[in-house]
């Protein structure tokens, strides 16, 4: 790898960790942002492999997120990672009935340029939403002997 090579690398590790700290940071958006987005939610979509992707968006030359036939706890930690992809083992589904997690979803959001900064919170703040019966949080857990972090799935106290 060539020193150029090797600097633009660094440089988009640093990018991605600035987000996924933001994203943390940001717990709430202002709630007008949301009518000046467009998203929404559906079920598993045939033909389609499970993805995420980040896209230009037609919508305002800002940006989109796609996401194709995840579970709901992938779909949380995509959105608590801000984008950063989490192993299996870093989902921790601890709910009473974990076999109505298995459902697939699709998830589009399309945000305008001022809010592309915010756009994992806007995520968060959707699956809040529409899913009201869960919570999600990143916690700090010993994997393999290894300390890390984990986007843990757990039901809603009533």
């Amino acid at each position: 790898m060539t020193k150029r090579g090797f600097l633009v690398l660094i440089l988009l590790l640093a990018i991605t960790a600035h987000y996924k700290v933001m994203a943390q940071r940001k717990n709430s958006c202002d709630v007008s942002a949301y009518d000046r987005c467009k998203w929404g939610f559906s079920k598993f979509k045939g033909g389609f492999e499970s993805s995420f992707h980040i896209t230009p968006s037609r919508f305002n030359k800002g940006r989109r997120i796609i996401v194709y036939n995840k579970s709901l706890a992938e779909l949380y930690a995509i959105a608590l990672g801000a984008g950063n992809q989490f192993s299996c083992e870093q989902i921790i589904v601890d709910v009473r009935k974990p076999q109505m997690l298995q459902a697939k979803y699709c998830y589009e959001l399309n945000t305008p340029p001022d809010l592309t900064d915010v756009m994992f919170v806007i995520m968060q703040q959707h699956l809040e939403r529409q899913y009201p019966e869960y919570t999600a949080a990143l916690e700090e857990r010993t994997i393999g002997g290894v300390k890390m972090s984990c986007v843990v799935l757990r039901d809603k106290e009533s």
